[in-house]
């Protein structure tokens, strides 16, 4: 059973009876028709509360500071060698051909992402229910 669409949908016609909300199954399996088969599907997604855990990413991107431009992945102010240059600091370079294309040291790594983005990505730390505080009640007797 499918949820009918919202009213101004129906009156522009933009859902045809034969439409679905979902994209063609890429993966072999049928297309999700319900609200509930996609509860489903997330949910079969979920970890067990104990395997929670916490990391942080932060994205940055990297441009000429007097032209405000992206920077190029070459030449002596490009992205390859912000990410050469990083190596002195323990960074190890993934590389792909002969480009550098990200930075790993421990469990944290850096990557490129698309407008002349970096991102940093930390290890990630115990599970979110030990790091719970209890605080005080803020209610009065």
């Amino acid at each position: 059973m499918r949820a009918a669409p919202s009213p101004a949908i129906a009156r522009r016609g933009m859902l045809r009876e034969n439409q679905r909300m979902s994209a063609p199954p890429s993966g072999g399996g049928a297309p999700i028709e319900s609200r509930r088969q996609l509860i489903e599907y997330f949910a079969a997604g979920n970890k067990p509360r104990t395997a929670w855990r916490m990391g942080t990413e932060h994205e940055k991107f990297g441009y000429h500071v007097k032209t405000l431009k992206p920077l190029p992945y070459d030449g002596p102010t490009g992205i390859r060698a912000m990410l050469e240059g990083m190596t002195r600091f323990g960074w190890q370079p993934v590389v792909e051909g002969n480009n550098p294309i990200a930075l790993e040291r421990g469990k944290a790594n850096i990557t490129l992402e698309p407008a002349a983005s970096s991102s940093f990505q930390a290890r990630r730390s115990r599970p979110c229910t030990r790091r719970r505080r209890k605080t005080p009640s803020t209610s009065t007797r």
